[in-house]
């Protein structure tokens, strides 16, 4: 296993902390916040497993298709539909339901740990990385199973 395998592990399947949500919103029938949710969760989990950020080099290395694929352009690419797919869910979920949790200070708290997380990776502190950027999976889809309730 490469050195930071584990990070691109676990920050992908952090996403599956994203079924609680989906169950409610699905049984609630709200199917497009279930649908953005789902993809949302989906593009996260996908990027994750092919980073290549910092030091991480995706599962692309370990199971020996470096060679196969000439390019980057995939990983830029689910890391663009996981910004966009991320957008798309904070603003319908922001516009659509009124909480109490989706309030400014939530949505900067999140913020300021993707912020943080980037940072610390950018300097080469991915194990703080790492947890930083599992707080903002965790949180994320904490205040998304709140307001799917």
């Amino acid at each position: 296993m490469t050195d930071f395998l584990y990070i691109n592990l676990t920050l992908a399947f952090s996403n599956l902390l994203v079924f609680p949500a989906l169950i409610l919103q699905f049984y609630k029938g709200n199917y497009i916040s279930f649908l953005i949710s789902m993809w949302t969760a989906f593009f996260s989990f996908s990027y994750h497993l092919v980073e290549t950020k910092f030091k991480l080099k995706g599962i692309q290395e370990e199971l020996g298709l470096n060679s196969y694929i000439k390019s980057e352009s995939y990983v830029w690419i689910f890391l663009n539909l996981d910004r966009i797919f991320a957008f798309i869910c904070v603003v319908y979920h922001f516009y659509f339901f009124k909480h109490d949790i989706l309030n400014l200070k939530n949505i900067l708290l999140l913020l300021c740990l993707n912020f943080i997380s980037e940072i610390l990776g950018r300097v080469n502190f991915l194990n703080l990385f790492l947890f930083t950027h599992l707080l903002w999976h965790i949180l994320a889809y904490y205040f998304l199973f709140v307001i799917s309730l």
